[in-house]
């Protein structure tokens, strides 16, 4: 149910991320979102509040509710990771070697 509800709250205007912390009775003790820092934090606390109400008939206070804004979104959401530029096989009758030729964003690449 706490996923489903992050998801929810995922899909509202300008929310980046999602985070809902449970007390040890599964309760939501704090509902933690980063957004984009076109709208008013109250306004994104107001779409939660009305999404919970209206998709699972869950109230909660929006004090709970906090709202961290980002300039640029798009550098937050950029991969950092290498890219798979190729990959090779070479088989004998008992060995099978892969060779992962992976890129980084500068176009460093790595081999093995």
């Amino acid at each position: 149910m706490i996923s489903c509800c992050e998801n929810l709250i995922k899909q509202i205007k300008d929310i980046v991320s999602a985070k809902i912390i449970t007390d040890s009775g599964g309760k939501i003790s704090a509902i933690h979102v980063v957004s984009k820092s076109g709208r008013n934090p109250k306004q994104i606390v107001r779409d939660i509040e009305s999404t919970l109400i209206a998709f699972l008939g869950s109230e909660i206070d929006h004090k709970k509710i906090s709202v961290a804004q980002i300039n640029n979104e798009d550098e937050l959401l950029t991969e950092k990771r290498l890219k798979i530029q190729g990959i090779s096989t070479y088989k004998t009758q008992q060995n099978l070697e892969v060779k992962v030729l992976l890129a980084d964003l500068e176009g460093t690449t790595f081999e093995g």
